[in-house]
């Protein structure tokens, strides 16, 4: 059997653990899987009994021998027991195993080198990859072919050190596979059920279809897309979420508090769950979260689709920028409409590094938080504006191009122009100014901590770069995709 997680509670509505499926696999979103899980186990054993009746073992840490053996073992007292087999990737398919290696890179760049390490490790098994025969030097060219797509494997090395101080070593995904095909060929005592999770699931398997034969398989999975059926299917779960954290709390959120939270968060389920638990604490006695507490407390992460992208190669996350812009390419974004979004923001960050770089820019510290920002800094970057818009109005305002290259401003003579001028003066004001009509700074400030990453010239060659592969896209047959992911190259490291 085979169902998506917004069907699973009526799966489990009134299940008697004797009716239960020998086995389960749970797959897709962290989150999504990790409370399927809980529901699962609940109904199955009671809480009271669970450190009795439940056995838990990871992928990657323990052998399928031990939780094969954990299987056929009768529990303590007669009853329903359960194993839990987490964090499995033998079902994982090979062209899809990137996602370990942004894991891994995560997980190293955070300081959990051993969640770091395992994730690498995942990644080798799946493509054979023995981790102690990569070079010390130059371990990156192995990785990226098995992966089909450049990486960035900046941290490699240090976690290859690890990995061989530690002694660790890959174990066979295909081993696994074969003995639990073989086990659930044979069956286990019906008191005991095997539930196995997993990032990653390939349904054309033997294995998978196997275990959907046999059991239970649960698709834990949010669309990603960009089509209105996607986004659609994506409010239906947050809605569900957003209404058990509440329910929690005893308070209502307002329909427009609900929609601007799901635009800044994007289709972050975790990020989304965090923030409502934490509107509902900002808004104390008040029954009812507002949009302006969300404006007030949650940060944006996302205003259309390229934005995921923009902050990324301003972060400078490499595997993050390459990850949504194939998501986006896939989705059918015009090449020069992704291009445009970068170079808007790379000119935007140039404005406010020049604020950075002039007299007031010292009163901004990059360790500052958005109050002190608020209070001493905010206004210091709307009398930049102001100051830079009366010298463009003395002067008459410069130009620039709209396709997106970086041009010098151009003074208009004695402050006439046609109407082609007026546009390209208007364009100019809108990306030299920092603030504009702003009346909330929390983005102003985001784009200061942003810019402050970056040294002018940097940016000045950021630029650069996007107006070479504004001209490739134009004017070669050379793949859109290769020329984007070339910049991103350039402009990440």
């Amino acid at each position: 059997m085979e169902l998506l997680h917004v069907a699973f509670d009526d799966h489990i509505a009134g299940l008697k653990p004797k009716e239960a499926a020998p086995v389960y696999l749970l797959f897709g979103d962290d989150m999504l899987v990790r409370q399927a899980f809980t529901r699962l186990l609940n109904a199955l054993v009671p809480v009271k009994t669970q450190s009795l009746n439940y056995v838990a073992y990871t992928g990657g840490e323990h052998p399928a021998g031990d939780v094969l053996e954990a299987m056929d073992t009768h529990p303590m007292f007669p009853a329903t027991k359960v194993v839990g087999w987490h964090d499995t990737r033998f079902l994982a398919a090979r062209q899809e195993t990137g996602k370990f290696l942004d894991k891994a890179r995560e997980a190293w760049e955070e300081n959990e080198p051993k969640k770091a390490a395992r994730a690498f490790l995942d990644f080798c098994a799946i493509h054979e990859i023995a981790p102690q025969n990569l070079p010390r030097d130059n371990p990156s060219p192995a990785i990226v072919k098995a992966a089909g797509a450049e990486q960035d494997l900046s941290f490699l090395p240090g976690l290859l050190d690890y990995i061989r101080e530690e002694g660790m070593s890959v174990s066979g995904g295909g081993d696994e596979a074969e003995a639990l095909s073989q086990a659930l060929a044979r069956g286990f005592p019906k008191t005991n059920h095997l539930v196995i999770t997993a990032a990653l699931a390939d349904k054309r398997k033997r294995l998978y279809k196997q275990i959907a034969e046999t059991g239970v398989v649960v698709e834990c999975t949010l669309p990603q897309g960009l089509r209105k059926a996607d986004k659609d299917a994506q409010l239906e779960v947050f809605a569900r979420e957003r209404d058990r954290v509440l329910a929690r709390t005893g308070k209502k959120m307002d329909p427009a508090a609900f929609t601007s939270l799901f635009d800044r968060v994007g289709a972050d389920l975790g990020t989304f769950v965090t923030s409502i638990e934490k509107l509902a604490l900002y808004a104390g006695d008040r029954a009812r979260i507002t949009a302006q507490d969300v404006d007030a407390q949650i940060s944006r992460t996302r205003e259309n689709p390229v934005f995921d992208l923009t902050g990324a190669v301003f972060d400078k996350n490499l595997g993050e920028a390459l990850r949504v812009l194939g998501r986006l390419l896939d989705n059918n974004m015009f090449p020069l409409q992704v291009l445009g979004a970068l170079a808007s923001q790379c000119r935007k960050m140039l404005a406010v590094r020049s604020f950075l770089d002039g007299p007031r820019g010292g009163a901004f510290r990059a360790n500052m938080d958005f109050q002190r920002f608020s209070a001493s800094v905010f206004n210091l970057v709307q009398q930049h504006d102001q100051e830079l818009l009366a010298r463009l109005s003395e002067q008459g305002a410069g130009s620039v191009e709209d396709d997106g290259e970086d041009q010098e401003a151009v003074p208009a003579k004695g402050g006439k122009g046609k109407k082609k001028e007026a546009k390209k003066e208007s364009k100019a004001v809108t990306d030299l100014v920092i603030a504009g009509g702003a009346k909330n700074p929390y983005a102003v400030y985001q784009n200061m901590l942003k810019a402050s990453r970056f040294s002018r010239g940097e940016l000045e060659e950021m630029m650069l770069a996007l107006r070479d592969a504004d001209r490739r896209l134009k004017s070669s047959g050379t793949d859109p995709r290769i020329v984007l992911e070339r910049v991103l190259f350039q402009v990440c490291a």
